[in-house]
């Protein structure tokens, strides 16, 4: 990656302010233009989508699967109860 040119070829004046502003505007352009790191940010963006959509998920279907675990333990606690008395 080419941050900047040096001092003699950037076509810049004697007192070094138009040689600094040439240095940033090939600066600026090289960020803009770099995609080395791109697919890590995809990628993160990707998975703080999914454990947001996950913790969503859990939040609205918690009460449910409370529901769900208790009235499977009941049928279950009850089963064992009539299978112990029957033996």
């Amino acid at each position: 990656m080419r941050l900047g040119r040096n001092r003699a070829d950037s076509g810049g004046g004697k007192d070094g302010i138009s040689d600094d502003m040439t240095q940033r505007f090939w600066i600026d352009q090289s960020l803009w233009t770099d995609q080395q790191g791109q697919d890590l940010t995809e990628y993160a963006l990707i998975l703080a989508f999914v454990v947001l959509a996950a913790a969503g998920l859990f939040s609205v279907s918690g009460s449910s699967v409370i529901t769900i675990w208790s009235v499977s333990n009941n049928i279950v606690t009850a089963a064992a109860q009539q299978a112990h008395a029957s033996s």
